[in-house]
């Protein structure tokens, strides 16, 4: 029982530390309900559903999701600026929703931690989901502010190409998202255009776009150059 109030104190303290958040980019927290062993989320309602649909549902042979909405996406997903610092650990383009002028909101603080220092936990379970999750965070546990940047590398490539990165990763447990990236890259500068989503019409930003999205997965153990990327980049 006293490890159960503990539990209940700690979650308390978090979800009310998330509720104090304020970014445009994210749904807020309006309030929760414990009862029992039950716990609730209340969030802001948006109407426009969540990216997974619009990137992967039965949306037409032409995509709504123009490349200059795909970048406000992209560039409205990173979360700069927040205080306290917040890990999501589970972001995925499911958690994305959009509303009637489609801009992004990151959803789903269920498996949030917040972060009062620079340095890394180490937590007992790993959450989130696979094919979005940072490998150092799936192999050892060890949890920072980058184990998101990863995730946000993989959403780029996810809306670059309308691939679903579960589907990739459900196919081969050796799927190394970096490399995939980096063999994108090579085959864009050579003029071609085989990694964009069939549904848009190129104009010409992807190069740039996806040289993030691979700054974003790179392994933090490499040399200080090509080390991952962090938010307020």
């Amino acid at each position: 029982m006293k490890f159960r109030g503990q539990a209940e104190k700690e979650f308390r303290v978090e979800v009310e530390a998330i509720g104090r958040v304020r970014h445009k980019n994210l749904v807020r927290l309006l309030g929760y309900c414990m009862e029992g062993a039950y716990r609730m989320l209340v969030y802001e309602y948006i109407d426009n559903g969540n990216l997974e649909q619009w990137l992967h549902g039965d949306v037409g042979l032409v995509s709504p999701l123009t490349w200059e909405i795909r970048m406000n996406i992209i560039l409205g997903d990173c979360k700069r600026g927040l205080e306290p610092k917040v890990v999501h650990r589970d972001v995925k383009s499911s958690n994305i929703l959009l509303d009637r002028q489609w801009n992004a909101k990151v959803s789903d603080f269920g498996l949030a931690k917040l972060l009062f220092s620079e340095r890394s936990y180490v937590t007992t379970r790993v959450m989130g989901t696979y094919g979005y999750v940072a490998p150092e965070y799936a192999c050892t546990g060890m949890l920072n502010e980058k184990s998101d940047i990863y995730s946000f590398g993989i959403l780029i490539m996810e809306i670059i190409s309308g691939r679903n990165p579960v589907d990739h990763f459900m196919d081969s447990f050796c799927w190394d998202p970096g490399s995939w990236l980096v063999g994108v890259l090579y085959e864009v500068k050579n003029g071609s255009n085989s990694v964009s989503d069939p549904s848009l019409i190129s104009n010409g930003s992807e190069t740039e776009i996806i040289r993030n999205g691979i700054y974003s997965v790179s392994d933090p153990s490499l040399n200080q150059k090509r080390n991952r990327i962090s938010v307020s980049d």
